[in-house]
């Protein structure tokens, strides 16, 4: 049942009650009242997500394709992109969802890095990238900077690492660890390089490092 809801232009936050627990959900625009039941598809969870659109922090929040009432018709509601500050969505209707963008769910201050010292027998940011296909299936060492931490997406934290080095398309490394970092740390990380990695719900990467080792080696708050 809804017991909240947040009309923003063509957008609609809810928070359902399901019997069990309360959550919020996002979806575009739908007809809907307090008191009303509601079928929210599965989507993306996102962690401490902040909507400056809102002005609002949600410790859990969903983002889904459509939230249509029950007996009604999924395929009469037509999916709208989201504000610059939500994250793609996906859901029922075969829309896609992405690892949120710079600025959402992460410090959104500008931040200027490196360049960051080379590991002594690694490898930079940029050449991870772009030597992403000899490197496929092989461990790599990374000296960089946190560029945005989000936590608990998929039972994984998410990182941006920076070093840098390369141009736009490759000085951005995505990694996914179970450490905790803040951005502005100075890390080492070590892993296994993935290339064209589809985790579903076109949540697809070019190149990415799963189940990184990270080790802190300048913790700093903000550069």
């Amino acid at each position: 049942k809804v017991v909240e809801k947040i009309d923003v232009g063509p957008y609609t936050y809810v928070q359902v009650d399901t019997g069990a627990k309360k959550i919020w959900a996002a979806a575009p625009t739908f007809d809907t009242a307090v008191g009303e039941t509601v079928i929210v598809p599965p989507g993306l969870p996102m962690a401490n997500f902040k909507s400056s659109t809102l002005n609002r922090e949600f410790d859990l929040i969903y983002f889904v394709s459509a939230i249509h009432k029950e007996g009604e018709n999924q395929a009469s509601q037509t999916s709208q992109a989201l504000p610059k500050d939500h994250p793609p969505i996906a859901g029922p209707l075969g829309k896609q969802m992405a690892h949120p963008a710079m600025g959402e769910s992460s410090d959104t201050s500008e931040i200027t890095v490196g360049p960051v010292e080379k590991a002594e027998g690694g490898q930079t940011v940029s050449e991870v990238i772009t030597d992403a296909k000899s490197l496929a299936g092989k461990n790599v060492l990374v000296r960089a900077q946190v560029v945005k931490f989000t936590p608990n997406i998929m039972d994984k934290n998410w990182v941006h690492v920076r070093d840098g080095s390369g141009d736009t398309g490759s000085n951005d490394l995505i990694l996914t660890t179970d450490a905790t970092v803040k951005v502005g740390d100075v890390v080492l990380v070590q892993g296994v390089v993935s290339v064209d990695r589809d985790f579903g719900f076109g949540l697809s990467y070019k190149v990415i490092i799963e189940n990184a080792k990270i080790t802190v080696e300048k913790e700093t708050k903000k550069i």
